[in-house]
């Protein structure tokens, strides 16, 4: 009651005070800023008044003065210079009272780490840098690896002194650097470690000596990226593993064969679709190369393989969602997914993935998704049903990947995705026909590896733009109508790696099918994997085609099954052949 009566006077003396506050607050906001300023001329200060002196002192000690006037000048000046520095250390503990500022030299301090006593791992990688340290003809190291796996904590010195760059502006910097000159030239012997190094950094630039001849000296770099330790010449990279094998299998997405990634980027036009084969393949491996350079990719379990961690994957799809025009993805991989929820489906999504799920049936959407250009499927060994209305949701698809279903056939309304460039049907072992896919004209990569199919379509021809085709491994496949493939005028890869159909090597057809010599109006054709009927004739012409091939195998024999898994660059496996003159 006493405060509800005195309310209005309460009220008018908080208000009294905020504005005491809020003054004082302004009070000291401009004497740190007064402060601040008085630091920097006073250091400058210091920093001019030090060369002065320095100067003096070498003519003094080289005895550069003969004469009784010029002894007198020198003797005014030192005591000249005496009343100087007192005054600037008068004001220098002025300026330190101030902002509460200890500028008398500290000791070594120990900055505490973590343990890595129980971390295999880094406990190698440490052993490792140790060596480094004691081998004379190593003067700088870089350590690299993904952010959060332990690279400053890996820092071989217990005892050290840390100088903080981070958000000082160039003048504080300038001044830092100085500090740091004056301090490596006072020593012999020194470790200095340059932590979470962004960018290169040029020592010679900052006036930072830098160890060339004397063992004694090192300098240590720890980075994310293996390409600035390269730029800052290291002598030895440490590539700082994240976790063990066992924790990979737990956190890491295998992200396919590498092939199949750059045919992802292709089609989605991540990657220009004029390059050739060739070029694609250098870009993409290029690309794959500088992620795990940078530790957003690692080495996947199998060869030809990449693998993502987790946080990576999720902190990219959050990046690419924040902006401005995001990517919204909707990732649900590897849940035990059963059902797809129509409510979790949105018609801003760009990116759908329900792979490696419990699928067994697809629904029909009423919500449609016209931004969707990506929809992966893969893994659902049980799905055997993608109704019409599904696939008439992703109107605007260009990735399309259902590998491992159980489905027999292609729903009609693929019919409808006229921007589709990858097709991804492999490992659908039930699936034996494919005549819905023959009007997909912008069609760049198709896969129908371990398929049931027993012929390729009619119509077939009209993906005029197909560049990449896998039939490999298509166990009941029998026919290929002449003409189809060679009408394919812009194909760059023909997989047909144990695939059962043979190819005949006479001119004239056999009963309408396709022949080894009209492979040879392919002049776009890059590798090329075949099975044939027994040695084709082949002329000066013939060579000088087969020799344009980047990648080959030719196999004769009966049986499919018996070619090497393991593909060689160039090779001819003849099997079954009689060899006899007769």
């Amino acid at each position: 009651m006493k405060n509800f009566i005195r309310f209005q006077s309460n009220c008018n003396a908080l208000e009294k005070q905020m504005k005491s506050l809020t003054d004082l607050q302004n009070k000291v906001k401009e004497e740190v800023d007064s402060a601040y300023t008085q630091i920097i001329e006073w250091l400058r200060e210091v920093q001019q008044f030090t060369l002065e002196v320095a100067h003096t002192a070498r003519i003094v000690n080289n005895g550069w003065f003969f004469n009784f006037k010029e002894n007198c000048r020198l003797s005014r000046e030192t005591a000249r210079m005496f009343k100087e520095v007192e005054r600037i250390l008068k004001a220098g503990n002025l300026t330190s009272q101030m902002v509460g500022l200890n500028y008398l030299a500290k000791t070594v301090e120990h900055i505490p780490r973590p343990s890595i006593e129980s971390q295999s791992t880094a406990s190698k990688t440490l052993a490792k840098i140790m060596n480094l340290l004691n081998d004379d003809n190593v003067l700088r190291i870089g350590v690299w690896g993904i952010g959060g796996v332990g690279k400053t904590t890996l820092d071989p010195s217990t005892n050290s002194r840390e100088i903080e760059f981070k958000g000082a502006n160039g003048e504080i910097v300038d001044i830092l650097a100085i500090q740091l000159h004056e301090r490596l030239q006072q020593v012999h012997k020194y470790l200095l470690i340059l932590d979470d190094v962004w960018e290169a950094i040029d020592l010679d630039c900052i006036d930072i000596p830098q160890p060339k001849t004397n063992a004694d000296s090192k300098i240590i770099l720890t980075s994310c990226s293996q390409e600035v330790c390269r730029d800052m010449k290291t002598d030895e990279e440490v590539k700082l593993e994240t976790v063990n094998d066992e924790a990979w299998k737990l956190f890491s997405r295998n992200v396919g064969e590498v092939s199949e990634l750059v045919n992802c980027w292709l089609a989605k036009g991540l990657l220009d679709e004029q390059q050739s084969y060739d070029g694609l393949h250098n870009r993409g491996i290029a690309l794959i190369e500088n992620l795990m350079d940078s530790c957003l990719l690692e080495g996947g379990d199998r060869e030809g393989t990449v693998k993502m961690h987790d946080v990576v994957g999720d902190v990219a799809i959050w990046i690419s969602s924040s902006m401005k025009d995001g990517y919204r993805s909707l990732v649900r991989s590897g849940t035990g997914l059963a059902l797809i929820s129509e409510a979790k489906m949105s018609e801003s999504l760009k990116r759908v993935s329900f792979m490696n799920n419990r699928l067994r049936k697809l629904p029909d959407l009423r919500i449609h998704c016209p931004q969707t250009f990506t929809l992966l499927l893969q893994g659902n060994l049980s799905l055997k049903i993608i109704p019409d209305g599904f696939l008439q949701a992703f109107q605007s698809l260009r990735i399309l990947n259902i590998s491992e279903a159980c489905i027999l056939s292609l729903p009609q309304s693929i019919l409808q995705l006229i921007d589709l460039r990858m097709l991804v049907l492999k490992d659908c072992v039930y699936l034996d026909d494919l005549t819905q896919i023959s009007n997909l004209n912008k069609l760049l990569v198709l896969d129908c590896s371990t398929t049931n199919i027993t012929k390729l379509p009619g119509r077939m021809e009209n993906l005029s733009n197909l560049r990449q085709l896998s039939l490999s491994r298509t166990n009941k496949l029998k026919s290929i109508k002449c003409c189809i493939i060679s009408q394919l005028v812009c194909l760059e890869v023909l997989d047909m790696t144990r695939s059962a159909y043979i190819w005949s090597v006479k001119q004239e057809s056999k009963n309408g099918q396709g022949t080894f010599e009209e492979l040879q109006c392919l002049q776009h054709l890059h590798v090329l994997s075949i099975r044939l009927e027994g040695i084709p004739s082949l002329h000066y012409e013939d060579l000088f085609w087969i020799c344009r091939l980047r990648q080959f195998q030719f196999y004769t024999g009966a049986t499919a099954k018996s070619l090497p898994i393991k593909r060689e660059e160039r090779s001819v496996i003849l099997r079954d052949i009689d060899l006899s003159l007769k």
